[in-house]
């Protein structure tokens, strides 16, 4: 059986005010049960526009940011396990034979190949806040379509 890739766009705004650390993904209902296969994130060096027009966060700001993951266990437990992945790590884009630049992480989310993310419960991070207000974080999920 042939497993089709999917990808979801998903674009999160600090439209509002500079100084925020914490930003939350939030529900996406078409990957409440879906097997995530990767993640990838791009800065303004790999795309001058998000969809929505904005400027993707800089590289620098990029530096600072984690992608904070959340998966449920079975509700016996009633909890969860969070893991925390450096999100420039992620920027695939950069991950070519020419770069200097080491991603250790560029496949760690394929390792993680078939597990469910709760997205209400993971969001991104950063250790400095973005000092520049108007950017957006700007990341596809690839995806298992059962």
């Amino acid at each position: 059986m042939a497993i089709l890739k999917k990808s979801y766009y998903n674009e999160i705004s600090n439209q509002t005010a500079a100084g925020v650390q914490k930003y939350i993904i939030g529900d996406i209902s078409q990957l409440r049960s879906a097997p995530i296969l990767g993640v990838e994130f791009y800065d303004v060096n790999d795309v001058t526009r998000t969809f929505s027009g904005a400027t993707p966060v800089t590289t620098v700001d990029l530096k600072n940011a984690y992608l904070v993951l959340y998966f449920a266990l079975p509700k016996e437990t009633g909890s969860g396990e969070y893991l925390t992945i450096p999100a420039y790590q992620l920027v695939k884009v950069h991950d070519t034979a020419t770069s200097t630049t080491n991603h250790p992480y560029a496949d760690f989310i394929d390792q993680l190949a078939g597990q469910v993310v709760d997205w209400s419960k993971s969001y991104v991070w950063f250790g400095t806040a973005p000092a520049t207000a108007g950017r957006s974080i700007h990341f596809n999920i690839y995806y298992q379509d059962k």
